[in-house]
């Protein structure tokens, strides 16, 4: 009777098992993902990542209108976590993020020519969160720079598969940071004037954000 009861145990928990995976890996039956998000660090400008996030999410359901997302306050299908910056020692690569199940991790900016923390733009953001949400829905890497899914490592299709969803555009085609973005206005304004010294300090101060 004892080997009869623990047969059935071990039964009923591979069942429980067996659910809770079908459930963490099943597309949600009303077709609203639900996202959350931890808490926004206080050493970056809440603003600009909250701009991301919907830049983001609004990218994908206008490509896609059969897709919902739904910020809710905790336990997301998606969730999003942020950090200052990500080691290249973390992937073994240099990524602005990464996800892992329901996980997506963000970087939120870059260290400049100096040393100091730069952080990034909302469309630098959003493109990161874009990118990444696609790993979640199941897309690999694509081949071209220029393509929202672009990667360089195992997970590159040569022949890419889109699972059948309209991939959103990149909404800037290079990383870019807020002062980064700030000096680019600046920039626009001295193209049009003799004054070639500003304009060389502002290329010098962009490249040095870029760390290039």
């Amino acid at each position: 009777m004892g080997k009869v009861a623990k047969g059935y145990g071990i039964f009923f928990l591979i069942i429980v098992i067996l659910v809770i995976w079908a459930w963490a890996t099943s597309e949600p039956d009303d077709g609203i993902y639900q996202v959350s998000i931890s808490e926004i660090p206080s050493f970056a400008d809440k603003g600009t990542i909250e701009a991301g996030i919907s830049k983001a999410i609004m990218v994908w359901e206008d490509n896609n209108p059969e897709l919902k997302f739904e910020l809710v306050e905790e336990h997301g299908e998606i969730h999003i976590e942020f950090m200052e910056f990500i080691s290249r020692d973390v992937l073994g690569t240099e990524a602005a993020g990464y996800q892992e199940g329901r996980k997506l991790v963000i970087e939120l900016g870059s260290y400049d020519c100096r040393g100091n923390w730069q952080q990034y733009s909302s469309s630098m953001i959003a493109d990161t969160i874009a990118h990444e949400t696609g790993h979640y829905l199941g897309l690999g890497h694509h081949t071209n720079e220029s393509h929202l899914m672009y990667g360089d490592d195992e997970f590159t299709q040569t022949e890419f598969d889109d699972l059948g969803y309209n991939i959103p555009s990149q909404i800037t085609e290079y990383a870019t940071w807020i002062e980064w973005e700030k000096l680019e206005q600046q920039l626009e304004r001295y193209g049009s004037s003799n004054n070639v010294n500003a304009y060389n300090r502002i290329v010098m101060e962009m490249n040095c954000i870029a760390d290039v």
